[in-house]
């Protein structure tokens, strides 16, 4: 997932998985890894779900938008206003 960069929810769910639970803190801090035995889980994944689902979503727009927004507005205003005629 990590070399695809597809995006993904880490979830411990057995001890043998440490060596990889400390892997991804080492590497990639910003991954948040959950617990299945922590008394919080249901609530921590999904308030990460949600926050995943935001940010796709702003990428996805942004992304769709990047064709659309060209940048060159405010040469285009300024092209328009300075062909005026002004008699």
């Amino acid at each position: 997932l990590l070399a695809t960069k597809t995006p993904f929810i880490a979830i411990k769910v057995i001890d043998n998985q440490k060596v990889n639970v400390d892997g991804i803190k080492k590497h990639f801090p910003s991954i948040s890894i959950f617990d299945c035995e922590d008394e919080d889980f249901i609530g921590k994944f999904e308030a990460e779900f949600e926050t995943m689902l935001k940010q796709a979503c702003e990428e996805d727009l942004s992304k769709r938008y990047m064709n659309i927004v060209d940048g060159k507005g405010s040469k285009r205003i300024i092209d328009a206003l300075l062909s005026l005629d002004y008699e």
